[in-house]
């Protein structure tokens, strides 16, 4: 949920629902920050030619814990088309892991 999306007493009544839930259903709140545009390009079955489109990413990194040593492994990319604002539950999407750089 995006607090700018829905009117005052709506994010209120979220807010306070998750505070009355919060010892036994934590839940995280945190800034919302737009993803970054970029022009993309992506294959399609059967067509040749790559399809441009211009599109927001989101970057989530993941980690590998080894004994006492953590490590980040890379990023999963995931980039949409550029009219959506949101990247959850995206149909048309570009899925692309990226590594670290030794």
């Amino acid at each position: 949920m995006v607090a700018a999306d829905h009117p005052q007493n709506e994010w209120k009544a979220e807010l306070d629902s998750a505070l009355s839930e919060f010892a036994h259903q934590p839940r995280i709140l945190q800034s919302f920050h737009p993803g970054k545009l970029f022009e993309a390009e992506y294959g399609v079955p059967g067509m040749e030619e790559l399809q441009p489109m211009r599109a927001r990413v989101r970057l989530c990194p993941y980690y590998f814990a080894h004994e006492n040593t953590i490590t980040c492994g890379g990023a999963l990319a995931t980039l949409c088309p550029d009219d959506k604002k949101l990247l959850h539950g995206m149909r048309d999407a570009i899925l692309a892991p990226t590594g670290v750089a030794s």
